[in-house]
This record gives C-alpha cells, structure tokens and sequence, in this order.
C-alpha cells in the first residue's frame, strides 16, 4: 500500500477512534435520555467508520495494530465537561467542526486514491456534516 493512503487512513481511524470516545464520555454528562441517546448513536457512528477504514487499511496490506495500541496508550486524557448540556453541545459542536475541517484537509490529500476508498472517506465527512447541523440543533433547543 502507498505510504500516502496508509497514512491518510490512519489519520482518519485517529479521528474516529477519538469521536467514539468522546461522544461515548459526552453522553455520561448529558441528562436528557433523548440526546443521551443521540450522542452514543454518533459514538457508534464513529466506530462503523473505523471499521470501514480499518477494511480498507487491510484491504491494501496496511495494519491496525499499531493504531490501536497508540491510541489505548494515548486515550489516558479524560474529556471534561460542563454539567450544562447546552454547554457540553457546545464544546462537542465545536470539535466536529474540527473533524470536518480534517477530513476537508485529508480529501485534498487523497485526490489521487482508489476512487471506492476517496467515495467512502467523501461519505464519511457528509456523515459528519450531518452530525454537526444536529448538534447545533440541539445546542440551540
């Protein structure tokens, strides 16, 4: 597998493997069941797409291992938030648009990748588009 996709999938399983946790975290602090639920629905999200990176990082002869290993020893930090839900919907809003702004940064990078592979990392920053017009929904209710 060219260094180039290898290290652009891994950047993204990075993001997504961050996101899942966040959100997993976020949802502890959150009371309201309704958007309790919604933030382990995006934590999910998050790990169907490490799956599907971690598929197409296999798929090319690229390994996972040292993702995984890098991330569990890196993933000591403790997400803090406020009590508030507004306020944590504001801090979790504020990061997804921060992943967007990866993802946009990592699609200029991959312009020259297999087309499935560009389609799915494309799909996955629409997903996350999504996701942030939600939050700011809730944000705001």
């Amino acid at each position: 597998m060219e260094k180039i996709s290898e290290n652009i999938i891994g950047k993204l399983i990075e993001i997504n493997l961050d996101r899942r946790d966040n959100y997993q975290a976020a949802s502890t602090y959150v009371d309201a069941k309704d958007k309790k639920k919604f933030l382990i629905e995006l934590a999910n999200e998050s790990e169907g797409f490490v799956m599907e990176l971690t598929y197409f990082l296999k798929l090319y002869g690229g390994s996972t291992q040292s993702l995984f290993a890098q991330h569990s020893e890196h993933h000591q930090k403790d997400y803090e938030f406020s009590r508030s839900d507004q306020a944590v919907f504001l801090i979790l809003h504020q990061q997804e648009i921060k992943r967007i702004e990866h993802y946009n940064h990592l699609l200029i990078e991959a312009i020259d990748l297999d087309n499935t592979l560009f389609d799915k990392i494309r799909s996955q920053k629409t997903a996350l588009i999504e996701s942030e017009e939600k939050l700011a929904e809730v944000m705001n209710d």
